[in-house]
């Protein structure tokens, strides 16, 4: 098994919007107050349900999405937008790299 390493970031400012909007064609003022939850999805592991019953605190589980790779963020699961992992406030975030046409036109 690989040694893991520790991924630093770097902290970030917020940057400007170019305008292109996450979900497009919205009336803000229908929606206000309407919360959703948002996935953010890092990578995946098929595991063996046998070797998930071995596991123990310290082992690593490694994922199948490379450390400079765009996440995906989900919405109902679907893929609205990709971006890279990031660091903010002493917090992790998304900062949004390109969004998904999700139209039905």
């Amino acid at each position: 098994m690989s040694n893991p390493q520790e991924v630093e970031f770097t902290e970030i400012e917020k940057s400007q919007s170019t305008g292109q909007k996450l979900i497009p064609k919205l009336d803000e003022a229908l929606l206000k107050g309407v919360s959703v939850e948002l996935d953010c999805c890092i990578g995946t592991s098929n595991v063996a349900l046998s070797e998930l019953a071995t596991f123990e605190f310290g082992d690593v589980l490694k994922l199948d999405q490379a450390v400079n790779e765009d996440i995906e963020l989900r919405l109902n699961g679907i893929v609205v937008a990709q971006g890279k992992l990031v660091a903010i406030d002493g917090n992790f975030g998304v900062e949004i790299t390109q969004v998904a046409d999700i139209s039905n036109d």
